[in-house]
């Protein structure tokens, strides 16, 4: 009797035992198909709390994603249900079907068939059968991929209904082109914007009168005047939710509207589009691929001054650095950066007195309020890099000794963070390897108490143990890394006999200065008793961190422009601390 009582107690506790449930909700657009009754968030969400109710499960929350797709898991409801799981506020999920679960045959199978039940879930996919607590759930797979051949399918259709819309001329994108409105009567059609359409004329207007674009968007920001993307979401009663630089026009935002077709009554589409139909990452289409259909509506702008502005533009794109006259290469290019944004200094010739000068990228986008221009001629620059390396170079070869105080010396800080920044590195990979081994001895114990079959065991331990293949090799590289970082000896003996072979350089070119240098910093230029004064921090790819500050004073002429390139540059080496 004793006996019997207990076990009828075990079997008692076992159907018993408290669910707190979790209803999960998903509708994308793709997924109605024309069906909204039956694939509705409110037939779902009813039908599965008549469900909950009808098997005496406690229903906890109830968590819905609508208009999100099943292909990927980046919805934020689901993300919010995984964390209650995480922290043991359910132990239950209830779907309609799996395909609300996901369409993604891998990820939903991850959740299914590791995460689910890691975490002591049950899951319950309710007109599919499917029960984590039930052994017959063999089906699950087949219909997962089912699932996402649907998906899949689905994507195909309708990327060929929008393919065909664009080839006929129909505008099919979210957000109209800034001077255009949707027209009321037919939304793929394209109307002209009476505000924002005198805005794009006013464009065209300045810099067919010689103007650049980064003067124009100037112009605009002194207005006040709301950028493209500030307009759109002001229009529509809703905050931009692009914060960044989200009120101010840039210089690139005009050159859109200048090279934009649409303006002169032209539809331009399929210039992007996503890398899968479980990958939403997008990319730009090279123009070939582009679908233009001419005539399509309204323009804002005549052809001739279309044309005028393009001429302009190809000319500028053409205009070639010179020096001494002649052309020549950008051999600094991706090397300058800005002191006091970090942002590259871009290169362009100067209309105003023909120099090849350098700009901040940051300055040239978003104006003077994001950052000053940092302008530098190219002259100036080649000027401090070769009397740089080569005075370091003669150094090298003539005072060995004096080379040497000088390389300790600019045995910086960072070179000290770098050592730090390696250390903490091995110190992850360290834990990370003793966290797969563990993760490894789990999975075998698992196995041999029966939780795990062999062949998800043999899966699992595969996949750990490739993961600490790659960890061991990331741990030995940085270990290598740490000790060469640390041996300043035997870095500087190779650094200087590196210098010593530029010692009687006559001219630089791209490759010398890529190969020695590793970023310039060049300083806003300060006026300083009549003379512009700069700041540049050259940083060479040497392992001790070798690292030169040059102060440059330029006279300026009478007009108050520096003479740059003519007078003798006055330079000042110190250690970088």
């Amino acid at each position: 009797m004793l006996g019997q009582s207990m076990k009828v107690s075990d079997d008692f506790l076992r159907t018993v035992k408290k669910y707190k449930a979790a209803i999960y909700c998903r509708l994308s657009r793709d997924d109605n198909n024309g069906n909204a009754e039956s694939m509705s968030i409110h037939s779902q969400r009813s039908m599965l709390e008549a469900y909950a109710l009808e098997n005496g499960y406690h229903v906890e929350k109830i968590y819905v994603d609508d208009g999100y797709t099943g292909t990927n898991f980046d919805r934020p409801d689901f993300k919010r249900m995984i964390e209650d799981i995480k922290q043991d506020k359910i132990n239950m999920v209830l779907t309609k079907d799996l395909s609300r679960l996901g369409r993604n045959y891998v990820l939903t199978g991850q959740y299914t068939d590791f995460f689910f039940p890691e975490n002591d879930v049950r899951f319950i996919a309710v007109n599919d059968g499917y029960d984590t607590n039930k052994e017959d759930n063999d089906i699950a797979p087949f219909k997962n991929i089912l699932n996402e051949m649907y998906a899949k399918d689905i994507s195909k259709k309708v990327k060929s209904s929008r393919r065909v819309a664009a080839k006929e001329g129909k505008f099919m994108g979210s957000i109209p082109p800034y001077g255009y409105i949707r027209s009321k009567e037919d939304k793929h059609k394209l109307e002209i914007d009476p505000i924002t359409g005198d805005v794009v004329r006013r464009i065209f207007e300045l810099y067919c009168s010689k103007e650049s674009a980064r003067y124009i968007a100037d112009i605009f920001n002194n207005e006040q005047l709301p950028n493209p993307q500030e307009y759109y979401f002001s229009s529509i009663g809703k905050e931009n939710p692009y914060k960044k630089n989200s009120k101010t026009w840039s210089s690139q935002t005009i050159l859109s509207i200048l090279k934009n077709q649409v303006y002169i009554g032209h539809m331009v589409q399929s210039k992007r589009a996503v890398k899968s139909f479980k990958v939403n990452k997008v990319i730009a289409l090279p123009p070939e691929f582009w679908q233009v259909v001419h005539n399509t509506h309204d323009a804002i702008i005549s052809i001739t001054v279309w044309n005028e502005a393009q001429e302009i533009m190809m000319t500028n794109s053409k205009l070639k650095p010179k020096k001494n006259g002649k052309n020549h290469e950008n051999i600094f290019s991706n090397l300058l950066r800005c002191s006091d944004c970090h942002s590259k200094l871009v290169y362009s010739s100067d209309n105003r007195n023909t120099k090849n000068v350098y700009r901040c990228s940051r300055y040239t986008q978003h104006g003077s309020h994001a950052c000053k221009s940092h302008r530098i001629s190219y002259d100036t620059i080649y000027n401090v890099v070769f009397e740089d390396l080569k005075r370091n170079a003669i150094l090298a070869k003539e005072d060995e000794e004096a080379f040497l105080i000088n390389l300790r010396k600019a045995t910086t800080k960072e070179q000290r963070q770098t050592l730090t920044q390696y250390a903490n590195i091995e110190k992850e990979l360290v834990k990370k390897l003793s966290d797969i081994n563990a993760m490894i001895k789990k999975c075998f114990e698992k196995n041999c108490s029966g939780v795990l079959s062999d062949e998800i065991f043999n899966n699992l331990v595969s996949e750990y143990e490739r993961e600490k293949q790659e960890v061991e090799s990331q741990l030995s590289q940085t270990r290598k890394k740490l000790e060469k970082a640390g041996n300043l000896a035997d870095n500087a003996a190779k650094e200087i006999e590196t210098l010593k072979k530029y010692a009687t350089i006559r001219d630089l070119n791209r490759n010398i200065v890529t190969s020695l240098i590793h970023s310039i910093e060049v300083s806003h230029c300060e006026v300083v008793d009549g003379e512009k004064v700069y700041d540049i921090k050259i940083k060479y790819r040497f392992e001790s961190c070798f690292e030169t500050r040059t102060k440059i004073s330029i006279p300026q002429t009478k007009n108050g422009a520096a003479s740059e390139g003519t007078a003798q540059d006055n330079f000042k080496m110190t250690a970088s601390l």
